[in-house]
């Protein structure tokens, strides 16, 4: 973030000030969550519950380059990932990387907590998973023992004597 220390900033959200390291670019955003840019200018626009700005750079080029929290962007992208079928074919992760910016050991705590909360969520489905699926192996065995004719008692007759 030391270019934006020289570059004009906007702040949209004061409460970031002088936490800048706490700050990343939606690039930085794309990155992290193993997306491309233009999946996250869709998140931007389809879901009310994206981050907010924190801060914009005025580089001359045009358009600012826009910083979030990376904290608030890593659980949203967390909870977007673990819906299931919220994610087109051309917006699902390309991979799972570590955000930029920052110390090395913050994006190593960030990347930990992500990947465990991953973890968990994949654990409580699979535990959904087997559960569905011991009541319907139930439900096929009450169904096949009552659709299977009982035997007949079986009669223990005398031999017939000739008498």
């Amino acid at each position: 973030m030391s270019d934006s220390q020289h570059a004009p900033q906007v702040w949209l959200r004061p409460e970031y000030r002088g936490r800048e390291g706490e700050l990343i670019t939606l690039g930085q955003a794309a990155d992290a969550a193993g997306l491309t840019r233009s999946s996250i200018s869709n998140w931007i626009s389809r879901y009310a519950d994206f981050p907010r700005v924190a801060m914009q750079v005025e580089r001359g080029r045009g358009m600012p380059t826009k910083y979030i929290p990376r904290v608030e962007f890593l659980a949203f992208a967390a909870r977007r990932l673990a819906s299931p079928g919220s994610l087109s074919r051309r917006t699902r992760p390309r991979k799972l990387s570590a955000p930029s910016g920052g110390k090395k050991a913050d994006r190593d705590e960030d990347l930990e907590r992500h990947l465990a909360a991953e973890e968990r969520r994949l654990a409580a489905e699979l535990k959904g998973v087997r559960a569905e699926l011991r009541t319907v192996r139930n439900r096929l065995a009450m169904e096949g023992a009552a659709a299977s004719p009982p035997e007949a008692p079986q009669s223990r007759a005398e031999p017939e004597t000739g008498c």
